[in-house]
């Protein structure tokens, strides 16, 4: 129940911009961070931003990530 209540959460945070602290990069070219909803996300970032807080539009929902 838990999961899907999640799944469900996530999917209404789609296409919103939420603020996000940056904690560490993920990939090459892409930053990892968590919202204030604790809503964790990655996004593409060319700059090293360890620390800072930017604002993201959520645009795609995968597993454990969007």
């Amino acid at each position: 129940l838990g999961e899907k209540k999640r799944e469900e959460f996530l999917k209404l945070c789609k296409k919103k911009i939420f603020v996000v602290v940056i904690e560490s990069r993920y990939q090459n070219g892409f930053l990892k961070g968590i919202t204030e909803n604790y809503i964790r996300v990655v996004f593409p970032c060319s700059e090293e931003k360890k620390g800072e807080y930017l604002k993201v539009r959520i645009e795609e929902i995968r597993k454990n990530l969007v």
